[in-house]
């Protein structure tokens, strides 16, 4: 039997554990799950200060060592993989930690901290080393994003149009996903035209912003919402020939055609199209994949390079905005 890379998550929170209820859930949205359910990993350790939040962790995984700290972590045992689950603000100050204990791979949570210039610089740190760092956009690890994406960049559905994204609960934390996503779909960089309305978003130092992006000549409208009523992430993608529309978070999408219209005659207009299951409950086991099976030279769906780039843009429109927030 191949020898099992055992895992280390730190900080027990809602997206380590949190998001799904056991073992048992078909969808894996979080490291514990995608951990227990990998074939080559065993989730060996976990780490936070909440005694409650740990106790609870380990119990919930049926992890057979936790910590206090990561130092307590690191000097007494060895982890091949390790996975950053820590609040936003600690992110990189735990990454400096994990790269002295030269694990074979690092699963990390966006948003970096905010922090895209000293992200670049840590990514260049452990690139030197051959240690690949994935980030957690999770939706680029959806192999039904792959698929679109090269759909898209072969021009099957005609000229890009128009970009529309919803969210909420930050800019940075969270918007940063919606770019994130819609530069590894479109492979345009977008630049920032016009902010229109910011907000609290009940985080410190982010705000939910709404803005006029362009994206290599088309129009990307990013919405931000208050949140208050529900999460809510969605994107449309108008093209020429269809548009595709990706609801639920990212777990449903529908791709819909021009027709004849059969209540307008002589219109055309788009049909009501079927709606498809994405990857996305399988993704957190992709980034796995890539991990355990990278080689120098190799590349990851989402690694620090790509992540702070998006991270950046989320950041200069947060501090575009920081006026109207607060």
């Amino acid at each position: 039997m191949p020898e099992l890379w055992r895992a280390l998550v730190v900080g027990c929170g809602r997206i380590a554990g949190g998001y799904n209820r056991g073992p048992d859930d078909t969808m894996v949205l979080t490291h514990a799950l995608a951990y227990q359910r990998h074939s080559a990993c065993i989730l060996a350790g976990c780490v936070d200060p909440d005694d409650a939040a740990r106790t609870n962790f380990a119990e919930r995984w049926g992890v057979p060592k936790s910590y206090t700290g990561l130092d307590d972590a690191l000097s007494g045992d060895a982890f091949d993989i390790i996975s950053v689950c820590t609040p936003t603000g600690s992110h990189l100050s735990t990454l400096r930690r994990v790269f002295e204990a030269r694990p074979r791979a690092v699963f990390v949570e966006k948003p970096l901290d905010g922090n895209a210039q000293e992200a670049r610089r840590m990514g260049r740190m452990f690139a030197e080393h051959g240690i690949p760092v994935a980030v957690n956009f999770t939706r680029r690890f959806d192999p039904t994003m792959h698929y679109w994406r090269k759909s898209i960049q072969d021009g099957r559905y005609g000229a890009l149009e128009s970009v529309i994204g919803w969210y909420g609960k930050g800019i940075v934390n969270n918007g940063s996903h919606l770019i994130d996503l819609v530069r590894f779909l479109t492979g345009h960089e977008a630049t920032i035209e016009h902010v229109s309305r910011a907000f609290p978003s009940g985080l410190d130092s982010d705000c939910t912003v709404t803005a006029a992006l362009d994206l290599g000549g088309v129009q990307f409208q990013v919405i931000g919402l208050p949140g208050s009523d529900g999460a809510r992430f969605e994107l449309e993608l108008a093209f020429a020939d269809a548009v595709l529309t990706l609801e639920e978070g990212g777990t449903a999408l529908r791709l819909r055609g021009w027709a004849q219209s059969e209540n307008f005659p002589g219109e055309r207009a788009l049909r009501r199209g079927k709606w498809l299951s994405t990857g996305y409950g399988v993704a957190m086991l992709r980034a796995l994949d890539e991990l355990l099976t990278w080689h120098p030279g190799g590349a990851l769906s989402s690694d620090i390079k790509s992540a702070a780039s998006s991270i950046e843009l989320a950041d200069a429109l947060r501090a575009r905005a920081w006026e109207m927030c607060v």
